[in-house]
C-alpha cells in the first residue's frame, strides 16, 4: 500500500442504541473492548444473518431489505467493508478526552453474539491500537475532525495529506515499527506536511520563545480572518501573524493602521512582494533551525520527527 492509497479515519466507537444513552460508562466499556482485544467496529444488527459471516455483500443485501435500515446504515457499512482496507489509520477520542490511534489489519465480518452484540458492535475489523494522549499530542487534523457531532464512521478529508504523514509518524514512534511507504524514512518531515493549525503552533511558538511576541490567547478565534491571533511585546507595540499551509500563498497583505508589525508565514516565499514597512516574513530555514535548536518545545505528537 502506497502513501496515496491510505486513508485516516474517525471513529468515536459509540452507539446510539437506547441502552447506551441510559448507561454513559457502556461507552467506556465498549471502547476498552475495542482498544484491550484489536476491534474497531460499528452497529447495524441483522436478525436473519448467521455469527462470524466474512461476506460483505451478503450482509449488505440483507442490509438493505430490512426496512429499520437506512442510508445512514448502508453507508457506513460501505466505508468499512469496501472502503477501508488494511492498512489504513483510525483515530478515537475515549474517556478524558484521550486519543487513541489504530491501524487496521483485517478484513471485515459480522459478528452477533457476546460482547459485541452486548456493545452494538455487530460489523467490526481487527484494529491494532496504540493510547496516544490529550489534545496535545494530536495533530490538528485529527483534533478538527472530532469537533462537533459526527457519524459512526467517516474518513478526515480535510488536510488529508497531514493527517497520514503524522498518523505514520506517531504510529512509528508508539510501536517502532518500520512502515516500508512511510514519508518519514528519510529522518525528516517538511513543513509542507504539516496541517495548517500545527504550523500555526509552531509558528506562535517561535514568535514568543525567539523574538519575544507574546500571543493574547482569547484572539486565537476563527472569527478573525485577518489574523491568527494578536501579539503584544515588551514595549505595549501590538501583531498580527498571518499563517498559510499547503498550496494556499499569500500575494498581498492589509496591514490595519493600529498595528505595529504583520509577521507572515508562507512555504512559498516567492509570492509576496510587500512594500509596507511593518510586514515582517517568517523565514522557514529559521523556524526549522530554531526547533532543531529547541526540540523540547515541540507539541508532543511533533517530538519524535526530526525538521
Amino acid at each position: 500500500m502506497g502513501i496515496d492509497d491510505r486513508r485516516v479515519w474517525k471513529m468515536p466507537l459509540k452507539s446510539g442504541r437506547e441502552d447506551f444513552e441510559k448507561d454513559h460508562h457502556k461507552v467506556d466499556r465498549a471502547r476498552e473492548f475495542c482498544f484491550d482485544n484489536g476491534w474497531v467496529g460499528i452497529g447495524w444488527e441483522c436478525d436473519s444473518l448467521a455469527d462470524n459471516l466474512q461476506v460483505p455483500k451478503e450482509y449488505g443485501e440483507a442490509l438493505t431489505k430490512d426496512p429499520k435500515n437506512g442510508r445512514a446504515a448502508r453507508s457506513a457499512h460501505s466505508c468499512l467493508a469496501d472502503i477501508m482496507q488494511e492498512g489504513d489509520f483510525v483515530w478515537c477520542r475515549a474517556k478524558g478526552d484521550i486519543y487513541w490511534v489504530g491501524k487496521i489489519e483485517g478484513p471485515w465480518r459480522y459478528q452477533n453474539t457476546g460482547k459485541f452484540e452486548e456493545f452494538d458492535l455487530y460489523q467490526v475489523r481487527k484494529c491494532r491500537w496504540r493510547r496516544v494522549g490529550p489534545a496535545d499530542t494530536v495533530p490538528g487534523p485529527v483534533k478538527n475532525a472530532f469537533a462537533g457531532r459526527g457519524s459512526a464512521i467517516s474518513q478526515i478529508q480535510r488536510e488529508r495529506d497531514s493527517a497520514i504523514h503524522m498518523s505514520l509518524s506517531i504510529w512509528e514512534k508508539l510501536t517502532g515499527e518500520a512502515i516500508e511507504d512511510s514519508p518519514l524514512k528519510s529522518g525528516k518531515v517538511s513543513l509542507s506536511a504539516m496541517g495548517h493549525d500545527d504550523l500555526e503552533d509552531l509558528v506562535a511558538i517561535y514568535l514568543q520563545a525567539e523574538l519575544g511576541w507574546y500571543l493574547v490567547p482569547s484572539t486565537a478565534k476563527r472569527s478573525t480572518p485577518l489574523t491568527e491571533f494578536v501579539l503584544r511585546n515588551s514595549e505595549g507595540k501590538r501583531a498580527y501573524v498571518q499563517v498559510k499551509s499547503g498550496e494556499a500563498h499569500l500575494t498581498s497583505v492589509d496591514v490595519p493602521a493600529e498595528v505595529d508589525k504583520f509577521f507572515v508565514f508562507d512555504l512559498n516565499h516567492e509570492n509576496l512582494h510587500a512594500a509596507n514597512y511593518k510586514v515582517e516574513r517568517i523565514d522557514a530555514l529559521k523556524l526549522i533551525t530554531f526547533f532543531r535548536a529547541n526540540t523540547f518545545l515541540l507539541p508532543g505528537y511533533m517530538q519524535g520527527l526530526s525538521l
